[in-house]
């Protein structure tokens, strides 16, 4: 799990890191290793021992089944409140986007994004991010 550890405290400059912390980091950089439709939950995984039921579904499903709901918790979730402000601290463009830049078909759900980020979540998205999809008025 020392990915997840080095993702925290090299890259976004966190410490006193505590192994649950770094078991949501690995399972959100490295999704696979939660269960899938294929394989089931393997208990006796460190990720799983730590997180446990609950935070498997939570941090696992965000990418493979999410709802409403499921975002909403996940972005209410305080380890992912913490981390956010420097998470987009380090977000650029070339991060979020190929050397194509964004689907302009799509322009108006980035706006949406930015939209619900602000008022719903209230968490920032960086700066280059609201100067090229801002809210809707």
């Amino acid at each position: 799990m020392s990915k997840g550890r080095e993702f925290l405290e090299e890259h976004l400059g966190f410490s006193n890191i505590t192994e649950h912390q770094v078991a949501i980091v690995n399972l959100l950089l490295y999704h696979s290793f939660g269960p899938s439709a294929k394989k089931g939950v393997n208990q006796d995984s460190i990720i799983y021992q730590l997180l446990g039921d609950e935070g498997m579904r939570l941090f696992k499903q965000i990418f493979d089944n999410n709802s409403k709901e499921l975002v909403k918790e996940f972005f209410e979730h305080p380890f992912i409140r913490m981390i956010w402000p420097e998470v987009v601290a380090h977000l650029t463009h070339q991060v979020c986007f190929d050397h194509n830049g964004p689907n302009p078909e799509i322009e108006l759900t980035f706006r949406e994004i930015t939209r619900i980020m602000t008022y719903d979540y209230r968490l920032p998205m960086p700066q280059w991010w609201e100067e090229k999809f801002p809210i809707i008025q």
